[in-house]
Formats: structure tokens, C-alpha cells, sequence
């Protein structure tokens, strides 16, 4: 268990730590955004979609996840725009549906593969 937690932790923390500095720089766009929804739907299966949909409620909701998620994918759709390295060194510019999979096989598919091999949901131990 203590492996697989460290492993999720590690993983997060470089996946958003990477995935931000790729958006700030306008570069490799369709990866950053598939980091982003990946970060967010670990969040949201293994934290947030049980405490509700309001960020505010005890436990923080999935209100917020989701709006990181759908930023995530708007960025896929429309690219880091004219002031970007993706622009400069002509990678994913224009944006196009490549891009988009890119994100969403990416994002899903990453989290995936990180539930599979690290999460652990706890059992109910009241029974």
C-alpha cells in the first residue's frame, strides 16, 4: 500500500508540476492538457465525486476538478494560440483534431493506468 501511495503522489506532483510548465510556455499543448485532465479525473474518482458537486462542502466538491478538466480540453481544441513555442517551432499549430486525441486518449488513458496500479479505494469496515 505505502508503495502504491507514493508512487500516485510522485506521479501527480511531476505530472502537474510538468504539465504547468509546458502551458506556460505554449509548448507541447495537446500533452500539457491531457496532463491536466489526468490530474483531474484522479482527483475526481478518488477524492472529490463522492463529497458532491460544490467546492465549498465538507470534503471539497467537483465542481472546480471539472472546470480544470473542460480547461483542459479547451485548450486541446483551440491550441496555445500566436505568443506560443508550439506556434514558434510550428508543433500543433494549428490546432487540430490530432491534438484533441492526443489530450483525451492521454488524459484518460494515463489516469487509467494510474488507478489500475496505485489506487486502493479503503473498505467499508463496518460491516
Amino acid at each position: 500500500m505505502r508503495f502504491a501511495f507514493k508512487t500516485s503522489a510522485w506521479t501527480a506532483s511531476l505530472t502537474e508540476l510538468g504539465a504547468g510548465a509546458l502551458l506556460v510556455l505554449g509548448l507541447l499543448t495537446p500533452l500539457a492538457a491531457a496532463g491536466v485532465i489526468g490530474t483531474m479525473v484522479v482527483a475526481l474518482v478518488t477524492n472529490h465525486l463522492r463529497n458532491g458537486f460544490f467546492i465549498f462542502r465538507p470534503g471539497e466538491g467537483y465542481e472546480y476538478v471539472l472546470t480544470l478538466m473542460a480547461a483542459g480540453f479547451g485548450l486541446a481544441c483551440v491550441g496555445s494560440g500566436r505568443y506560443s513555442l508550439d506556434h514558434v517551432v510550428e508543433i500543433f499549430d494549428p490546432p487540430s483534431v490530432t491534438g484533441l486525441l492526443i489530450a483525451v486518449i492521454g488524459g484518460f488513458g494515463g489516469a487509467a493506468l494510474l488507478l489500475a496500479t496505485c489506487w486502493r479505494p479503503l473498505r467499508d469496515r463496518t460491516t
